[in-house]
């Protein structure tokens, strides 16, 4: 394969259609010179190459690399995929390329600064992903449990399962307000879908009193002497305080009735 071919690969942006472009070029003897999505094409004066998704295609495609690499190094991808790591498609396009030429998985050049590269981009993914398990925020809507979060990576796929088995008897929603998709649960299983029209209702006023009870809650259990901001922002990074009950507008309500007082108890 040649280093580079002044062509431009446009696909959908789905993992089975980057295993189609990654065949296409194995297949065509080219390294496109970038992969891009339909909206991030400019005007260029590279020639551009459409490639359909076929999911026949990326099956062997996997397999091939499975075969070839090992499942290990086909984890490794899928997860460079779900990273926020700019020119991904065609890092990863190369990184399968040249362990084919070699005849083994490049996962172990660490002295690599593209594989390094890749490494600390899935590293990065892997620690927002536990982050969120803690820090995702649920509203109880109409009995559905739904959050609105902003991550920098493409969490969705790794948080579904934790939060279908921690809350098995419940319907989930997450909402990932950057990329315009719906993480669903629901009796176990778990799909995930885009769509451009979600949007919350307003809260309830038993919901109210719960965030409420929350805030509450976290404010008591502060300790004002050991306060430290630049302490908390490092544990609790602040792009993820706007999403967080905590860190929301003060809602004063009264959780609970008060008690009438007992009468005849002497």
């Amino acid at each position: 394969m040649s280093d580079r071919t002044a062509v431009i690969y446009v696909y959908d942006g789905s993992f089975d259609g980057l295993m189609c472009c990654v065949w296409e070029s194995l297949r065509r003897g080219e390294r496109p010179e970038e992969i891009l999505l339909p909206d991030e094409l400019q005007e260029t004066l590279f020639p551009t190459v459409f490639i359909e998704t076929d999911n026949g295609l990326s099956k062997k495609m996997i397999s091939r690399i499975r075969e070839r690499t090992g499942a290990r190094t086909l984890a490794f991808i899928k997860r460079v995929f779900l990273t926020c790591m700019e020119r991904r498609e065609t890092a990863i396009l190369d990184f399968v390329s040249k362990s084919f030429a070699r005849g083994k998985s490049l996962l172990g050049e660490l002295t690599s600064e593209d594989v390094a590269h890749m490494i600390k981009a899935v590293r990065n993914l892997n620690n927002e992903a536990e982050l969120l398990k803690g820090f995702v925020r649920f509203s109880d809507m109409g009995g559905v449990l739904v959050s609105v979060i902003k991550p920098v990576n493409h969490v969705l796929p790794l948080l579904a399962r934790y939060f279908c088995d921690r809350f098995p008897d419940e319907r989930l929603a997450i909402y990932d307000e950057g990329r315009g998709e719906l993480l669903l649960c629901g009796e176990g299983k778990s799909r995930i879908g885009y769509t451009d029209e979600f949007r919350l209702d307003a809260a309830s006023a038993e919901e109210k009193n719960y965030r409420a009870l929350w805030q509450s809650f976290y404010e008591t259990a502060a300790i004002k002497e050991r306060y430290n901001p630049r302490c908390r922002s490092g544990h609790m990074p602040k792009r993820y305080w706007a999403y967080m009950t905590e860190f929301g507008e003060r809602e004063r309500y009264a959780p609970f009735p008060e008690l009438p007082e007992q009468a005849g108890s002497g």
